[in-house]
């Protein structure tokens, strides 16, 4: 049986949107972190109120809002380690959603697409939340590499049903 393409159309749609919104959120993260340490000049020296460093600020009327405004005052998540742990989290999520997004749509040019077609890009967005959420908060491993393996063996999955249909760069052995 095909798969409705405006149904799978649609939950790749969703899927973009959603990764494009959680990879928003991690620069985000990293911003929030990297206006909590301005004040502390390089990550560690003596902090000092955001006032006191305009005259070193280029958007000296920019700079108090995006402090109070992010939450960069107060709470946790403020650290250098926090800083490379998000930063690392958006390379992830670049060397893997982005892929995922490139391969899924390109699955739309085969003959025909799997039943789980769209469950198979559901899945890998919610896998791909599970491990921003473990990753950023949790950091429990092995739960963060197991829904890192989901994400892969969805890639690969996807990746290896184009490639049955479509051997050879897709020459066929008729056309040779």
């Amino acid at each position: 049986m095909a798969v409705d393409m405006d149904t799978y159309m649609k939950t790749w749609a969703w899927a973009s949107a959603v990764l494009v919104m959680k990879m928003m959120i991690t620069h985000l993260l990293v911003v929030r972190v990297r206006i909590a340490n301005e004040l502390k000049g390089k990550f560690g020296e003596e902090e000092t109120t955001p006032e006191a460093q305009l005259d070193q600020w280029h958007g000296r009327w920019l700079y108090p809002i995006l402090y109070y405004s992010m939450g960069s005052f107060a709470g946790p998540y403020r650290t250098m380690n926090d800083m490379v742990r998000f930063q690392c989290m958006a390379r992830n999520a670049c060397e893997n959603e982005a892929q995922f997004l490139l391969v899924a749509y390109a699955w739309t040019l085969v003959d025909e697409m799997p039943d789980w077609a769209p469950q198979a890009l559901v899945i890998f967005v919610y896998s791909r939340i599970l491990h921003f959420v473990i990753y950023a908060f949790v950091r429990i491993q092995p739960w963060r590499a197991v829904v890192w393996t989901v994400g892969v063996v969805i890639n690969m999955a996807i990746a290896g049903n184009i490639l049955m249909q479509v051997p050879m760069g897709g020459v066929t052995k008729s056309e040779l």
